[in-house]
């Protein structure tokens, strides 16, 4: 007895919370019964009860009305509500999906049950807010996806880490496989004098101080060459304000900075050369130091060395040096003469009658031959011959440039050795007739002098014949 009324009260409290639920709760709920064809398939349903939050998430007050009056051409929805619902009233499977109401264009989370034969409850909440979100989000992130992968802009997702997922353009620009970014740190790449400033910018952008943040800098292709990029970054933050990542646009500005280098180079090279035209001096030696220096100066070297070159002989002399190498080297018995067959690398100017130019002289090299104990370490080197009527006469040797050498380096060298060689002999010409016109002004006085001696000496002679009461000899 006990327990019956046990059962009783329980079953009680449940009918009131539920019933509490149904009139009061924010759900909609809606009692069902199927309605079958003459072959037994769902039909149409038939809306028992429907509660006013019903009403209020669907537009509509179906009570006493079939799914097919209350939401007219859902029969033609392409979501088969009749018959997924139909499928619960027959098998008491509960079921919960999310799904688009065409009839009214809404979006509702939806649990589905038995509760009896034939007979189902539907309840739910309406998400349409939600699901507009997280389609326009959808839609946001394929914008942002075909934009990323097909764009000709080079762009990167970097962790605040440092790791870097790119598009392909990103790797055109840099050389590398999109399998060997996923292993490079964004510094690995970047020219080294370059990394710094780039730490401060992103810095100031995780501060909040800038949104964002554009510069220019260098990168370092896979093959080892400097890449100029406009780089323009922002970074990405959670709802929170968390650093997500940084997304990086860039965009290939090499040949741009390669010509604004030629213009600058172009200047440099007049300039010096008026200086070099212009440097007064009776030495040769003298000329070819200053001349160096310039040199050096040009192609942003640190280190110089200009070499006479006999082609008879097949003998090299070094004539000139920079300082940097007389404050550096620390050869013993620094040698001068150089046999063409003894030297390395930088003796196949001559060999080959071509400029040979090697941005990484610490690498192994077949031509190299080495160098004695104490020679100043080379980094970067490049050699020009100095071809003067068709025949070799020197070659000039700059190094340890800070950045690597390029074609234009050559160009510029070539350029201004050519200048500077013929301006050498033109001087060395000029030198030979001002030694030439002292040697004649030397004879003539000589020759004079001698005339004038005869005379006196003939004068001489004539008057110890007239004291001895000869005749004169000479008129």
């Amino acid at each position: 007895m006990a327990q019956n009324v046990k059962k009783e009260e329980a079953l009680s409290e449940a009918e009131w919370k539920f019933k509490a639920l149904f009139e009061l709760g924010p759900i909609g709920v809606a009692y069902h019964r199927m309605i079958y064809d003459a072959d037994g398939k769902p039909f149409d349903y038939y809306f028992i009860d429907a509660n006013d939050s019903y009403n209020q998430l669907t537009g509509v007050s179906p009570k006493g009305m079939t799914v097919r009056e209350a939401f007219p051409g859902i029969e033609n929805d392409p979501f088969d509500w009749i018959g997924l619902f139909g499928h619960v009233a027959k098998t008491g499977e509960t079921i919960r999906f999310e799904q688009y109401l065409e009839p009214n264009g809404r979006w509702y989370d939806c649990v589905g049950y038995q509760y009896k034969p034939d007979h189902f409850v539907a309840a739910f909440n309406e998400i349409t807010k939600r699901k507009k979100a997280e389609i326009l989000l959808k839609e946001s992130e394929e914008k942002f996806r075909s934009f990323f992968e097909n764009s000709i802009v080079g762009i990167s997702m970097t962790s605040i880490a440092g790791e870097m997922h790119v598009n392909d353009a990103f790797c055109h620009i840099l050389g590398y496989s999109p399998d060997e970014f996923k292993s490079i740190n964004w510094r690995d790449i970047t020219y080294k004098e370059d990394i710094e400033p780039n730490e401060k910018n992103f810095k100031t952008i995780l501060e909040g101080n800038k949104n964002s943040m554009r510069w220019e800098k260098r990168y370092i292709h896979k093959q080892g060459h400097i890449v100029w990029v406009d780089i323009n970054t922002s970074l990405l933050r959670d709802e929170n304000g968390k650093a997500l990542y940084f997304i990086t646009a860039i965009v290939d500005i090499t040949e741009r900075k390669q010509q604004e280098y030629k213009i600058k180079i172009n200047a440099k090279r007049l300039d010096a050369l008026v200086k070099i035209l212009q440097f007064s001096s009776d030495s040769v030696q003298d000329y070819l130091d200053y001349a160096l220096t310039k040199v050096i100066e040009i192609t942003e070297s640190k280190i110089g060395y200009i070499f006479h070159y006999y082609e008879d002989k097949k003998e090299f002399v070094l004539n000139t040096w920079s300082k940097e190498v007389m404050n550096e080297c620390k050869v013993m018995d620094q040698q001068t003469v150089y046999q063409l067959e003894k030297t390395g690398l930088w003796g196949e100017a001559v060999r080959q009658r071509k400029a040979i130019m090697v941005n990484d002289f610490q690498a192994p090299h077949p031509l190299k031959k080495g160098h004695p104990e104490g020679h100043v370490p080379l980094y970067r080197f490049l050699t020009v011959p100095v071809i003067y009527e068709n025949k070799i006469m020197g070659v000039v040797v700059v190094a340890n440039k800070q950045t690597n050498y390029v074609d234009e380096d050559i160009t510029q060298l070539t350029i201004m050795m050519d200048i500077i060689w013929k301006a050498l002999e033109k001087k060395k010409s000029e030198l030979d007739l001002i030694k030439k016109n002292k040697d004649l002004e030397y004879m003539n006085k000589f020759m004079v002098n001698r005339e004038v001696r005869m005379a006196e000496m003939k004068k001489e002679v004539n008057e110890m014949l007239e004291r001895l009461g000869e005749e004169k000899r000479y008129l």
